[in-house]
């Protein structure tokens, strides 16, 4: 790509470049001189297109309130690298090398829904069992403020059912090596529009998120890792104060089931006011 460029992506976290180990050490996961794009936090990049002997580089993007962006990554030449750093429409690290300028190209639309009106953040949630740190994404409307009475769902993997509660909501999946990245979902922001609830999703161990390390550390004989790591980002959202334990409910398909039924079970009513558990009985005999 554009002569010896090479272009590729990882997966990590939010506002940093370091993603956390089972012994505490703080691994960089780019490639040394890399140019480090920044892109908004809370998307995934679904695709990306381009031309061996091309300056150019097409990036789609998607995320919890992203339907859908496509960034044009203009490589520097000769003529254009003197020029090429000014009027830049995303920021570069100033501690980074820089190959060229990314713009915006094109942008899906969702009718009623708009992007600039919500917020996603991530927070990091400590496993005391261990000391590991969780990422977990929050995502909210800018005017809905950290509340005892936001009801939270706390949502795994995948469902084909609609979602019509007006809390929190937190996703997770934690198995099989898969990560569980940003993803558009028109149920979820019709719930977000109408609900002003709040959507979380948890990468708990056991998931491919940051290697093999990550998913080694929560299968088979320490399975119950996931589940603790699940558990503590749900203390975490009451602890903080952005929901009561009477408005937070889980829900997770597949996998998914399984864990909120092991959650569940684990913690009575501590956490949870209801947990949704669909197609959990394929794996739920293996807990």
């Amino acid at each position: 790509m554009n002569g010896d460029v090479h272009v590729n992506g990882v997966i990590k976290p939010s506002k940093t470049d370091v993603y956390p180990s089972q012994n505490g050490e703080s691994k960089w996961i780019g490639l040394d001189g890399a140019e480090k794009v920044d892109l908004p936090v809370g998307c995934s990049v679904s695709n990306k297109t381009c031309r061996r002997d091309d300056t150019r580089v097409f990036i789609h993007c998607v995320g919890f309130t992203l339907a859908g962006r496509v960034y044009k990554y203009t490589f520097h030449t000769d003529e254009s690298s003197e020029t090429s750093q000014s009027g830049a429409s995303t920021p570069n690290h100033s501690d980074s090398k820089s190959f060229g300028k990314l713009t915006i190209w094109r942008e899906s639309s969702v009718h009623g829904f708009d992007p600039d009106q919500w917020r996603v953040e991530q927070v990091w949630v400590p496993n005391p069992n261990d000391g590991v740190e969780v990422p977990m994404y929050l995502v909210r409307s800018k005017d809905t403020p950290r509340s005892k009475d936001t009801f939270c769902l706390l949502y795994g993997y995948t469902s084909t059912t609609p979602l019509s509660i007006s809390h929190l909501t937190a996703a997770r999946y934690g198995g099989f090596n898969i990560s569980i990245t940003p993803w558009f979902s028109p149920t979820v922001a019709t719930m977000l529009a109408h609900s002003g609830g709040l959507y979380c999703v948890a990468n708990i161990r056991g998931g491919g998120e940051f290697g093999e390390e990550w998913h080694k550390a929560a299968i088979r004989e320490k399975r119950s890792v996931a589940f603790a790591d699940f558990e503590e980002c749900g203390r975490y959202l009451i602890r903080e104060g952005w929901t009561r334990k009477e408005k937070l409910v889980c829900q997770g398909a597949s996998n998914g089931g399984a864990l909120v039924g092991a959650v569940i079970n684990r913690t009575g009513d501590e956490i949870f006011a209801a947990g949704i558990a669909q197609v959990g009985y394929i794996l739920s005999d293996l807990v």
